[in-house]
């Protein structure tokens, strides 16, 4: 629960600087587990850390503090909101803070929004929350690759560079120059995004096939292997970023 400050919260505006050019997509898995709020305060001008656990079913996301103080105690639901399947680094996400005051503790509820900053980090009222047991960093699929060991037909360049994309969650890779199988501009391959991408995370992709009869005429299922920060691979290809 927000201390009583969060009562003049209503109608602030808040400014989130140094945010990643490109938005990262987060499920509201995102806020599963326990975080620390820097900055918590109270009728007494004390500035508070205090931990608290968040909890998701679904899209309900419920905060309780395991830390308290006067305005709000331990124990009480410091905010909770339904957030969307998709969730972005610098986008604004209400929420119902729980505020009070000593005398009157945990007795007013206000909307004010939280906004992710990175895949440990968000902030809402002045109060930035960090995640207590880092994830490690998210892989960043966004930009040009370079690919290592296509085949088409003999003499064929194998080393090609692709432009990956994400688009309403899916991973789009696009050919940027190509060989008679699969030519330049279009999809080498496509996948659905999982919760978690970092290194050692596998999932399914699809990737276009052909030959220079009928190029591009074809869906192949494998698996993408992420090995690294710059560095995944599928189907025999090696793709590291340019």
């Amino acid at each position: 629960m927000k201390p009583s400050h969060i009562v003049s919260l209503v109608g602030l505006t808040l400014t989130v600087s140094a945010l990643p050019a490109v938005a990262n997509p987060f499920s509201p898995s995102y806020f599963e587990g326990n975080w620390v709020g820097e900055g918590y305060t109270c009728a007494t001008g004390q500035n508070w850390s205090q931990e608290v656990e968040i909890d998701v079913t679904g899209n309900t996301v419920v905060a309780r503090k395991l830390e308290g103080d006067p305005c709000v105690p331990a124990g009480s639901i410091t905010f909770q909101g339904t957030v969307s399947n998709r969730l972005e680094t610098g986008v604004s996400v209400p929420v119902t803070w729980t505020a009070g005051n000593p005398r009157r503790p945990a007795s007013v509820q206000v909307v004010d929004p939280i906004v992710i900053e990175d895949q440990n980090t968000f902030v809402s009222g002045g109060i930035t929350f960090t995640r207590l047991n880092p994830l490690p960093a998210q892989f960043q699929f966004e930009g040009t690759w370079i690919g290592e060991g296509y085949t088409c037909e003999r003499g064929s360049d194998g080393v090609q560079r692709v432009r990956i994309e994400i688009v309403d969650n899916a991973l789009v890779a696009r050919k940027l120059n190509g060989d008679p199988c699969v030519p330049a501009g279009f999809v080498t391959f496509e996948a659905s995004l999982p919760d978690q991408v970092e290194p050692g995370v596998q999932f399914p992709i699809t990737w276009t096939e052909g030959n220079p009869r009928r190029p591009a005429s074809r869906q192949v299922g494998d698996i993408l292997v992420i090995e690294d920060p710059h560095t995944f691979s599928s189907g025999g290809i090696t793709f590291t970023r340019e």
